[in-house]
């Protein structure tokens, strides 16, 4: 998790599985690994890494995605966004390497998943700073006595 203009942000791997790469060059404009698309307002940033043939049999190709949003949007919102944009047409869809239904309700239980893990871990991290500071302090006190 990383702050952007006193925002907490957190990013997300998105692979997928598509019969032909065309919706994504429509998508991004290119298949420029690097490409961006700003949704929902720019708070939320689907930016394309790379893409590729399947191992698959049946011969797929692969677009790996990264999504990268403020903890304050609506998981609803950004599933919504991210169903619309990407969706259609795609055979297999994985966030954070596990595997997730093609349905706006799954990838929104996803995200949402993932936004309740980085906020429980951000809050174990302010209390272990907090709890450091006031052992610090009882330190110091015992010092000075």
């Amino acid at each position: 998790m990383v702050e952007r203009n006193n925002k907490q942000m957190t990013s997300i791997k998105i692979e997928v599985e598509l019969e032909t790469i065309d919706q994504i060059k429509k998508l991004f404009g290119s298949l420029e690994p690097g490409c961006s698309l700003q949704l929902c307002d720019g708070e939320v940033e689907l930016k394309l890494m790379s893409t590729g043939n399947s191992l698959a049999f049946d011969g797929g190709l692969t677009a790996e995605l990264i999504l990268s949003f403020c903890l304050g949007v609506a998981s609803g919102v950004i599933g919504n966004a991210i169903y619309t944009a990407i969706c259609a047409g795609i055979k297999k869809l994985e966030i954070n390497g596990r595997r997730t239904r093609i349905t706006e309700e799954s990838i929104t239980q996803a995200l949402e998943t993932i936004k309740s893990m980085v906020s429980s871990s951000a809050d174990k991290k302010r209390i272990n700073k907090n709890s450091i500071k006031k052992n610090e302090n009882k330190g110091e006190k015992k010092e000075t006595l």
